[in-house]
């Protein structure tokens, strides 16, 4: 009996001094643990509300953040740099401490407990005495500040920690919270190749010529990877072109491992952490090796083994994109498509998954492209940067483009009939460029249509959205239309004036497996069709 109510006594003892959102703060017995559960809870909340899902704690951001806090408490200056190369940005500071987190972002603030502070947006000030108003207040600056919103309701982020700093005597706390994408999984026993093989990031000046002379090369390297004998292969069909490409002694090229396993469902998409790659890279096979070790030098070819499988790799959920490498310089990553066409490094096509069972039967693919074109307001005229990657397709052999369907819109703000008109004017100006290439025999459709359903998706989250969605169509024009509401709805209504093209592309399958053991005439011929 007298242990149980020493274990009574102490557990009340623990009750006793457990911390309250309304207790003061006080640095000299400070509860860092109780305030960061405190200020994450708050920005969970705010995501909950707006429908996004919940940032999970993490001890590699945890000691990034308490790094960043005790840098701006020493420097006296609010910011998310440091001089320390190594340290320089919060995406480096996380790599510093070992993590593999492809994305990062942080968010700074600094208090003097016990004053009182303007809240950004009112008029009013707030004394900063316990610890709710701490938690209160940062997350309100967080929330308010330009840029604040898109940080913290971002759907790639799903890690988070907090850290602070203080100064007894100033009575100054400093507090550093960091939000990250989930961190990359090495495959066991395989290590970080954290300097990337030396290999810099894109640079405009070594890569202009790659660009300005070879700007195809996507459409003829986007599937040359096959294997055979345990080898990853890369096959050109021009050799002297590709001498061209890598003509100095540090030109190279790299290949980078993409698994299905990054973009599961059920969690966020995960990338290394890296300028150069997203997957895993391969060691650069230089020029030298590549032109050294030519099995098909003779027929003006290049057929070149670039090393063994990895043991973690399986063939059958993984894509090997080619990074070409100018002068030590990432200067492009070409993904892995069976689809041909000019600058198709210019889509979006971070992982396209080949599905389909290969069997002997298979001769072609399905496949579709989509483009978003945008428009300025009450505007029909484009930009030839955003039309490029849709005409660069377009010189996709004729017989593969199957159709071609254009769906014109206008925002919903102006009248029906004007509406339409814009609409029209903008579909004219998508078809005059297709019919640039004489495509008679491909199918076209168009469509035009005002983009409420774009609307509504472009608000969720917003400050109007629960007041907005409960009108009728007409009623939210004549509300867009009106002059007589403080409402700022131009960058919801922005993104909804666009045309939206679909290429329906047939292609033959000419992936290979890794049990490939047809003839090296049979691939150079696939590999022309």
């Amino acid at each position: 009996m007298r242990y149980f109510l020493t274990i009574q006594f102490f557990v009340f003892c623990l009750l006793s001094y457990a911390q309250k959102p309304n207790d003061d703060v006080n640095l000299k017995k400070f509860h860092p643990e109780y305030l960061q559960q405190l200020i994450e809870k708050k920005i969970n909340d705010f995501r909950e509300e707006n429908e996004v899902q919940v940032l999970e704690n993490d001890d590699i951001l945890h000691m990034a953040a308490a790094d960043q806090s005790d840098y701006i408490l020493k420097s006296e200056k609010v910011s998310h740099t440091q001089p320390l190369k190594k340290k320089a940005t919060p995406f480096d500071r996380v790599v510093f401490y070992d993590g593999m987190h492809g994305k990062v972002a942080e968010n700074c603030q600094q208090i003097a407990i016990g004053t009182k502070v303007k809240i950004s947006g009112q008029r009013s000030t707030k004394l900063i005495k316990s610890y709710q108003d701490v938690a209160d207040y940062v997350t309100q600056e967080w929330i308010n500040v330009k840029g604040g919103k898109e940080i913290l309701l971002n759907k790639d982020y799903y890690r988070i920690s907090t850290a602070f700093a203080f100064d007894v005597k100033k009575k100054l706390l400093i507090i550093t919270q960091l939000y990250a994408s989930d961190p990359f999984e090495l495959p066991e026993g395989v290590k970080p190749e954290k300097d990337d093989y030396k290999i810099e990031p894109y640079n405009k000046s070594k890569c202009a010529e790659l660009y300005s002379k070879y700007s195809y090369l996507p459409e003829l390297m986007s599937d040359n990877i096959f294997f055979r004998d345990g080898q990853i292969y890369f096959y050109f069909h021009d050799l002297e072109l590709l001498k061209g490409v890598l003509k100095d002694a540090n030109d190279a090229i790299a290949v980078d491992i993409i698994s299905r396993d990054q973009f599961a469902c059920g969690k966020g998409n995960t990338f290394y952490p890296s300028a150069i790659h997203r997957g895993i890279m391969l060691p650069p096979v230089s020029k030298s090796q590549i032109f050294g070790k030519n099995e098909l030098k003779k027929d003006n070819q290049i057929e070149v083994p670039l090393g063994p499988i990895p043991d973690y790799v399986d063939t059958n959920n993984v894509e090997f994109n080619l990074l070409m490498i100018k002068d030590n310089c990432l200067c492009q990553t070409i993904i892995y498509n069976s689809l041909g066409g000019e600058n198709i490094h210019s889509l979006d096509l971070n992982f396209l998954m080949d599905t389909l069972s290969i069997s002997n039967q298979a001769d072609s693919v399905m496949n579709q492209l989509t483009f978003t074109i945008p428009f300025e307001k009450n505007k029909s005229q484009y930009s030839s940067e955003d039309i490029k990657p849709f005409l660069d397709s377009l010189s996709l052999n004729r017989y593969d483009l199957k159709k071609i369907e254009v769906v014109a819109y206008s925002s919903i703000e102006g009248g029906v009939e004007g509406n339409k008109i814009i609409q029209q004017k903008r579909a004219k100006s998508i078809l005059a460029a297709i019919q640039r290439y004489k495509l008679q025999d491909v199918e076209t459709s168009v469509s035009t249509q005002e983009n409420f359903d774009g609307f509504y998706e472009s608000i969720k989250g917003s400050p109007y959205e629960e007041e907005l969605k409960k009108f009728t169509k007409e009623e939210l024009r004549n509300i867009v239309n009106s002059d007589t509401l403080n409402y700022n709805l131009e960058p919801y209504l922005e993104g909804q004036r666009k045309a939206k093209i679909t290429l329906t592309v047939e292609k033959g399958l000419r992936r290979v497996r890794p049990d490939w053991t047809a003839s090296r005439r049979d691939f150079r011929r696939n590999l022309r069709d």
